[in-house]
């Protein structure tokens, strides 16, 4: 058992009561079993049964459907087409985003504790508007696409650095393992952000190169191909664990060289300014080295948030930018059935080539215009229609 339960270990969040079946018919060798609402929940050779859970009736080739049916996608019986009567209908597709995994690493440095201004009439410190600006019911960006981005939090700090025991402390937001990017994860966020408060100092670069280590691993456990993303949240200059005091070139650089890495390890970095004391040059070379360009002349957006209301805006564009324009669909389409497809994104047609392309056969990617209207725009759905014969699952 524990070997049939391993591959759900590895590729998944959750893999519910999925186990792989081998107990004969059609889900033998399958991930039956699994909870679902709807067929997207299952994989490709499943769909969500009355149960609310994956199944399948038959096998391809197989004869389990009886007389006037067949076995068609998914595994369901259907009704046998007719034959010989010249027609083929168009396939319609299944298309599934690629969802990138989010870590917001957030300083967690007594500094934090500065006032911040006011939003809808209430006073905050940064930590206050840092919670806000991702976790408010209303405004918060967190809450907004946490159906859509998979989000975990790191708070980092240390006390004195190494000379106070360990270094960098962090501080997760539930998951297992802890910190683990998930869909409709705001809760867990918000509870990270309401039950911690700033402590001190700001090792920003050791800080980095834990989380790059974790990331790493829930990209494995989830999604070896999901876009893999850090959003840095800092309000002044690092320091480090060998010297929490030094606030100087020498950390500045410990930091741009962990963004480095993580570039290098496939995890863009993002960095947003809590306020306005963290030294422009560094914000410029930390948002170069983020995206794998050179350190300078600076060439990148960084971000920042002098007020609660700015902070939204911040966090809002940041991430909405990260979403991935790639989804997945689930056959190989041919070049001519690209040619003569019709994709829609929210009811709008797009054209070939030009809004939209094949990465490769089961890979769709938007482009120009409507890669900026999808990730601006909070709740988007794109359908796909093949014509008959260009589709092969």
């Amino acid at each position: 058992m524990i070997a049939k339960l391993l591959p759900c270990v590895l590729l998944l969040a959750a893999c519910n009561e999925a186990l792989l079946n081998d107990s004969g018919g059609p889900c033998e060798g399958v991930e039956c079993g699994r909870s679902c609402a709807t067929d997207i929940d299952c994989d490709s050779r499943t769909y969500c049964g009355s149960e609310n859970t994956c199944t399948r009736d038959c096998t391809p080739g197989g004869n389990e459907c009886g007389a006037g049916k067949v076995c068609g996608f998914r595994g369901r019986c259907v009704p046998e087409p007719p034959k010989d009567d010249g027609i083929c209908p168009n396939i319609k597709v299944e298309v599934k985003p690629i969802i990138p995994l989010v870590v917001l690493l957030i300083d967690q440095s007594g500094s934090m504790t500065a006032p911040f201004g006011t939003i809808n009439g209430v006073s905050m410190n940064r930590w206050q508007a840092v919670r806000y600006a991702l976790t408010d019911a209303t405004a918060g960006a967190v809450t907004a696409l946490q159906g859509r981005v998979r989000f975990g939090a790191t708070l980092y700090h240390s006390r004195g650095g190494n000379r106070g025991g360990t270094c960098p402390i962090l501080t997760k937001s539930m998951g297992q393992p802890a910190g683990l990017p998930q869909l409709n994860n705001r809760n867990a966020i918000d509870e990270l952000l309401a039950n911690n408060s700033p402590v001190q100092d700001t090792p920003t670069a050791e800080s980095v190169e834990a989380v790059v280590k974790d990331i790493t691993e829930y990209a494995r456990l989830i999604d070896p191909q999901a876009p893999r993303v850090l959003i840095l949240a800092t309000d002044g200059d690092p320091d480090n664990c060998m010297n929490p005091d030094a606030h100087d070139a020498t950390s500045r650089a410990m930091s741009e060289r962990a963004v480095q890495a993580a570039y290098n390890a496939g995890i863009r970095t993002y960095v947003l300014s809590v306020g306005n004391e963290v030294t422009r040059s560094h914000l410029e070379r930390l948002a170069n080295a983020g995206v794998g360009k050179p350190l300078s002349p600076p060439s990148e957006r960084f971000y920042q948030g002098n007020n609660p209301a700015e902070l939204v805006e911040a966090f809002g564009t940041i991430i909405r930018g990260v979403r991935s324009c790639s989804f997945t669909l689930n056959g190989d389409v041919t070049a001519d059935g690209a040619e003569r497809a019709t994709v829609l994104l929210n009811g709008q047609p797009l054209r070939f080539r030009t809004d939209w392309n094949l990465m490769d056969k089961r890979t769709l990617v938007l482009q120009g215009a409507a890669c900026e209207q999808f990730k601006n725009t909070d709740q988007s759905t794109l359908t796909a229609e093949f014509p008959c014969g260009t589709v092969l699952f």
